[in-house]
């Protein structure tokens, strides 16, 4: 009986788990999928130089865009799942991860579309494996200019992603002790990156777009904007009751659990540090952002659920979150039906 639930489902290691969470990005999206939700807020399309490459059909919130941010959230579910089940460091082997990735994806209409933010963030789960990667190595250089190189890609495809850099500081002497020449090669990966990116855009008479283009990204000041309607607020009120949710129960994370996974934990909770001190250096307030923060979010969530086992509270808690979602995403409708 307890496989019949959708946790229960999940919970399950097989590769057939893959098609069933193909087919819960469906029942999640279905709303964006058959045109009945636009995006709330303002779409912004300041991404970084990779997105503008899109087509503007993929980029513009839409059915293709709808139909796109669907296959790369499942894609980027199937990542998570598979590279936490190979770090070895939940407590649990499954797919739960990437369930509630899909879930916290999914959370509100702007994150039905593609952004700049959903397409960096498919790179997060091997920027973390590339720091957890040098946990009891002697060298790790070429571990450190791993992160700054998919640092530098993902700020390519959205510009905040360059902020993370503050997050992968600390990281880093969580799994090691680099020295200042591991930091300059991240620094290093970097500049080489953005040099390569340039000068390519210079020879091709695009010098000046491709400064235009990455500096659009990142704020001129600091402030923090907030939702201008009803549906934005309640398109971001999922993501912070979860976030409250995870940080009254800090201390879970550390209690009776081995060093790694308290390393681990760790890790997560720079990270979403780091993204939430984002919305800080944003041009406004785009509901995508919150993308940056949904793989520690989903992580984070995943470790509680799976440290309930099979006790009740998890399938209620996700039964209630499926039910807030469908409240966001058709909140027009449920204020006129109330008021």
């Amino acid at each position: 009986m307890y496989l019949c639930t959708v946790l229960g489902l999940f919970r399950q290691n097989n590769a057939f788990a893959a098609v069933l969470l193909f087919a819960y990005v469906l029942l999640l999206r279905w709303p964006s999928l058959l045109g009945w939700v636009q995006a709330d807020g303002v779409h912004w399309q300041g991404g970084g130089v990779l997105y503008q490459l899109l087509p503007e059909a993929v980029r513009v919130p839409g059915l293709i865009s709808a139909v796109a941010s669907a296959l790369l959230v499942w894609l980027q579910a199937v990542i998570i799942s598979v590279t936490l089940d190979r770090m070895r460091l939940m407590p649990q082997r499954g797919w739960i991860p990437g369930a509630m990735y899909v879930l916290l994806a999914s959370s509100s209409a702007d994150l039905q579309f593609l952004s700049a933010a959903q397409l960096a963030v498919t790179l997060a789960p091997f920027l973390v494996y590339q720091a957890l990667a040098m946990y009891n190595k002697k060298e790790f250089g070429a571990r450190m200019f791993n992160q700054g190189f998919i640092l530098a890609v993902g700020s390519l495809m959205y510009p905040s992603l360059i902020w993370f850099i503050l997050a992968f500081l600390p990281i880093s002497t969580i799994w090691t002790s680099p020295a200042a020449r591991d930091w300059m090669l991240m620094i290093l990966a970097i500049v080489v990156v953005y040099f390569l990116c340039y000068t390519g855009s210079f020879w091709m008479d695009a010098g000046q777009w491709f400064v235009n283009t990455q500096t659009a990204g990142l704020r001129s000041g600091f402030g923090l904007p907030l939702p201008a309607s009803g549906p934005e607020w309640a398109g971001v009120g999922i993501p912070w009751l979860v976030l409250a949710f995870i940080l009254l129960q800090f201390p879970l994370f550390y209690q009776r659990r081995l060093i790694q996974e308290q390393k681990f934990a760790s890790t997560q909770f720079w990270w979403l540090l780091a993204a939430l001190l984002t919305f800080f250096v944003a041009p406004f307030w785009p509901e995508a952002h919150w993308y940056v923060a949904m793989y520690p979010l989903a992580v984070l969530l995943s470790i509680r659920l799976q440290q309930g086992g099979k006790g009740l509270w998890p399938e209620l808690l996700h039964i209630f979150l499926v039910i807030l979602i469908f409240i966001a995403l058709f909140f027009d409708l449920f204020i006129k039906l109330f008021l």
